[in-house]
């Protein structure tokens, strides 16, 4: 590992000294590591050339290590306590891990550091700010939210939250108080004046959230194509309260993914293209723990053919990580807990205290699905959920289309809960399945429609996954997609 990271050459997570370098100059690289992402300092290589130098006194590089965590602001541990050194053909190395802060910024000289490429610079307060709020020292959701009054919040929806913990309400008097005592406003300073909404207040009670928190609507775009670059067939901003937000979305993923069917006996059995509860705990979790300080960041929702993404602003808090995610091995962490809290006595919102990933990655699996995936981009968390329909890269005969015909009529049945086709495109699907196959000839046939226009509507029943097209010109023919089944 030692070697490969030598080869890459300097980056913002690991930093080359050719000898051991003051403690006073080391602990701000080290502050820097720390506050950025951790990462390594190697000693003995040379940072231009790469190449393995070694260090001529070990120990005089390794004290200076030492010295160096203990001036950093609180001390800094590293990974292991004392500097490991290595032998490389005769040269002596000295290295030490860094790791990622965890719920503290550190400074060294006064100066809070972070890493910009491969250089130490000091952290603007912007960006002071910013990682706060993404490690839990500065918290959102308890601050209260500017310009807010108590009359922003829905009193007759406190009430029916109140209803679900009577407890809440016996410890209070006054309703201002049990607000406060939820955290969902806090006390002004003149004791004469009303309390003030807290943001996490407003976005759980609010009437109009998003007219003070801008940042709380959430982006959701159906897409015609598997890029997003044949443009949109249905967008909505969705507004609300969160309970509202988690709802609304559940309702938009609904009325976008296919729904096919299979015959067992006498039965029709609805298949819905994905696991409608892996993809709401997806949405629940965006919503709960997304980094909300950032204005101009939204949760964004984008539904492609074939897949699902959940976009979430901020990165995963300290702790948790995109790898042991994909295995299923995360504890729950709320960036959010007066969110997480609020909603977790709501039924049918977080039910599954801590066990939100296992969810996701079991219920997929027992759709016949591949397990989520979860990363990390641009400032981003990002849950990818993958449907049987073909994309870009798939094989098409590993993972056959969620929709297979069962009837003439099973098209019409279905098509509320599919996309919004016309009765022109309705029949044209019953014809398919009827003959097998369709032309644009005979479509027009039908319809009596023009030719460019038949061409559209085909090619729209091709894109929303219904047809599958072969041949081209006059050849072109359409075929109902269909599974194997």
């Amino acid at each position: 590992m030692l070697r490969d990271l030598i080869a890459a050459g300097e980056t913002y997570e690991v930093e080359f000294k050719r000898s051991g370098e003051r403690p006073i100059v080391l602990a701000e690289r080290m502050a820097g590591l720390a506050n950025t992402a951790g990462g390594w300092i190697i000693f003995g290589v040379d940072d231009a050339t790469r190449e393995i130098v070694g260090v001529t006194n070990a120990k005089y590089a390794s004290d200076n290590i030492v010295q160096a965590a203990r001036r950093c602001q609180p001390p800094l541990a590293t990974v292991p306590a004392e500097p490991e050194r290595i032998d490389f053909a005769g040269r002596t190395v000295v290295v030490v891990y860094v790791p990622p802060a965890s719920g503290v910024l550190y400074q060294a000289g006064g100066v809070f550091w972070g890493r910009k490429g491969t250089q130490t610079v000091p952290m603007t307060l912007a960006e002071i700010n910013a990682l706060s709020y993404a490690r839990g020292i500065m918290s959102w959701e308890r601050e209260p939210t500017p310009r807010a009054t108590l009359a922003d919040l829905d009193t007759a929806g406190v009430e029916r939250y109140l209803s679900t913990r009577p407890a809440a309400r016996l410890q209070y008097n006054r309703l201002a108080d049990t607000l406060v005592g939820l955290q969902c406003a806090v006390e002004a300073p003149d004791p004469a004046t009303a309390p003030q909404p807290t943001n996490a207040g407003l976005l759980f009670f609010g009437r109009e959230p998003q007219r003070l928190l801008p940042q709380t609507e959430v982006f959701c775009v159906l897409f015609r194509d598997a890029t997003g670059t044949g443009g949109y067939l249905d967008r909505k901003n969705l507004r609300g309260p969160i309970p509202e937000l988690i709802d609304a979305a559940e309702r938009f993923i609904e009325a976008s993914m296919l729904t096919g069917a299979r015959i067992e006996g006498w039965k029709r059995v609805d298949l819905p293209e994905y696991p409608l509860k892996a993809v709401r705990e997806a949405i629940t979790n965006a919503l709960v723990h997304r980094d909300y300080h950032e204005a101009g960041q939204h949760v964004r929702i984008f539904v492609y053919p074939g897949q699902i993404e959940v976009h979430s602003p901020g990165l995963l808090p300290p702790g948790i990580t995109v790898s042991l995610m994909n295995r299923g091995r995360t504890q729950s962490r709320a960036r959010n807990p007066v969110l997480a809290g609020l909603l977790r006595d709501l039924p049918g919102y977080m039910e599954q205290i801590g066990s939100g990933i296992r969810l996701m990655i079991g219920a997929m699996q027992e759709h016949g699905l591949p397990a989520p995936e979860f990363r990390e981009e641009s400032g981003e968390f990002v849950v990818t959920f993958y449907s049987r329909r073909p994309r870009p890269g798939l094989d098409v005969a590993a993972a056959p289309p969620v929709l297979v015909p069962i009837a003439p009529t099973a098209a019409a049945r279905l098509a509320p809960r599919l996309l919004e086709l016309n009765e022109r495109q309705l029949r044209a699907i019953e014809l398919v399945q009827e003959r097998g196959r369709l032309t644009n000839t005979e479509y027009r046939a039908l319809t009596g429609m023009s030719d460019r226009t038949a061409a559209r509507e085909l090619s729209d029943l091709v894109n929303r996954g219904f047809l599958a097209v072969h041949g081209s010109g006059r050849a072109r023919f359409y075929t109902l997609v269909e599974s194997p089944e």
